[in-house]
């Protein structure tokens, strides 16, 4: 139940079994809920997956959480069928640590124009910037921007070498400039 920064996937696994009419579409509804301050469960994130028609489909959902920020979280998992009514439902609570997340999320609310500079690099500057500064980033971070690179994830890339230039200054893009 607990889900630290170097955990990028969230797995689990479930099973249907149909007694009723083979030929009713059902699908599963996933809703991603994270705790808020008040206690209560707000909507993160919601998605469907269409079931086939036979009487016992087993399903390994995989999904990435690797920009989950640390807190709580629910995952709730319905059946239903096509007209929308909820056949079935379960949940599973799950806590999630993740600083890189919490100060990226932290910075890209508060410094939006320095951010903005990052998002108008260009993808050959932004590669060449991350394996520059692939030796000089902390132990911690290491599984982060070895995963960045291997990855085709534009966006996240960008953030980390914002977070990672935000730490060198009051303003990431004046870092980034020095240093490049």
């Amino acid at each position: 139940s607990f889900f630290d920064q170097s955990l990028f996937r969230l797995y689990a696994y479930m099973e249907v079994y149909r007694k009723t009419d083979k030929s009713e579409k059902q699908v599963l509804k996933f809703d991603l809920m994270r705790k808020d301050s008040s206690g209560r469960f707000a909507l993160v994130q919601e998605w469907f997956k269409k079931l086939k028609s036979i009487t016992l489909e087993p399903y390994l959902l995989q999904h990435d959480i690797s920009e989950l920020t640390t807190g709580s979280y629910q995952l709730i998992v319905s059946l239903q069928n096509d007209a929308g009514a909820e056949l079935d439902s379960k949940s599973v609570y799950f806590e999630r640590r993740n600083p890189f997340w919490d100060r990226i999320h932290y910075l890209y609310s508060s410094r939006k124009e320095d951010k903005l500079f990052f998002d108008t690099l260009s993808p050959a500057t932004v590669e060449y910037a991350l394996r520059a500064v692939h030796p000089l980033i902390e132990s911690q971070d290491v599984p982060v921007i070895d995963r960045l690179i291997k990855d085709n994830r534009d966006r996240e890339k960008r953030l980390f070498l914002f977070n990672y230039f935000s730490n060198q200054s009051d303003t990431a893009r004046s870092a980034f400039g020095k240093y490049m």
